[in-house]
């Protein structure tokens, strides 16, 4: 009884632990704000791709729109509570990313490495189409599909090897699961199919995204009511965080609270996640030590699957 009782105590003082780590890392979140270029101060934030220097991202009035600031503010969405002070760069991101998207109506798309016409990077732009459900976007994705080889990245585009061109069309398959649900389907059991084989040949970093990603497409594709994926995804959840584990990638926070994140929204049942978010509460204590440059990025993931 004495021990029962103890672990009563217990379980509040844990949860207490919890909040008041949440809330240590959205104080620092909104220090970090800068009300003028709206977006953080992180260093990482001032980078340009070549790409970007010679033809600037199509932009809102008056200010300046990079591929990293955008995936901050794609960050920002995934939030599902924050302070005040949060919620409102959550309502600001997603202004600039409608007012972004209206103006991407017209641009195309770069799917060859040969592609000089396209403009702006397959997965942005997908992740842009999903996160306003801009429908001009959508269709747009959906023209730019090679429908005899039922994908939208050429083989070359990317040196990094193909699960870089797999991890970015989850994005485009996940923005159309409302546009057309049949291709979708077709688009999910060729993506299903064509991961087998880097996740057999792949290792590290490459491994884990290609796992992180697919399963965040199946629970996306549960969500929307699609059936029959239900053994793989349960597979590719219990598969990935043995890989995780046995790799040590479960330490990286760049990787670790987004497998924590969509463990939790999938909804399979698993008492590893319990173990794996301990690890991500532990290692988000000196993230400013760890990770110089990137303290908002990674708090962003933090908190985004602390909130779940």
């Amino acid at each position: 009884m004495k021990k029962l009782g103890y672990l009563l105590l217990l379980v509040p003082l844990l949860f207490l632990g919890t909040e008041n780590h949440e809330a240590s890392l959205e104080k620092k979140l909104v220090a970090n704000w800068n009300d003028t270029a709206l977006n953080f101060n992180d260093d990482h934030l001032t980078f340009r791709y070549a790409i970007e220097i010679q033809d600037p991202l199509p932009s809102p009035k008056d200010l300046e729109i990079t591929y990293r600031k955008l995936d901050t503010y794609f960050a920002l969405q995934m939030l599902e509570k924050g302070n005040k002070k949060i919620r409102k760069m959550i309502e600001i991101s997603k202004s600039i990313l409608n007012e972004t998207a209206i103006l991407w109506e017209n641009e195309s798309i770069k799917v060859s490495k040969n592609n000089y016409e396209g403009r702006i990077w397959l997965d942005t732009y997908c992740m842009l189409a999903w996160f306003t459900n801009n429908s001009h976007l959508k269709r747009n994705i959906a023209d730019s599909l090679d429908y005899e080889k039922n994908l939208w990245i050429d083989d070359g585009l990317y040196t990094e090897g193909n699960w870089r061109q797999n991890s970015d069309e989850v994005w485009c398959i996940m923005a159309l699961l409302d546009y057309n649900r049949t291709l979708s389907e077709n688009l999910i059991n060729i993506h299903l199919q064509e991961i087998q084989k880097e996740l057999a040949f792949e290792e590290g970093y490459n491994k884990a995204a290609t796992y992180l990603h697919s399963i965040m497409m199946l629970n996306y594709a549960k969500a929307a009511g699609f059936k029959g994926f239900e053994e793989e995804h349960q597979r590719l959840v219990e598969d990935s965080f043995k890989y995780l584990k046995s790799s040590g990638l479960i330490s990286r926070l760049d990787l670790a609270p987004n497998f924590l994140w969509v463990y939790e929204k999938s909804g399979i049942k698993m008492k590893e996640v319990n173990d794996l978010k301990e690890t991500v509460l532990k290692n988000s204590k000196n993230i400013e030590e760890n990770y110089p440059g990137l303290e908002s990025f990674i708090i962003l993931q933090v908190l985004k699957a602390l909130y779940v």
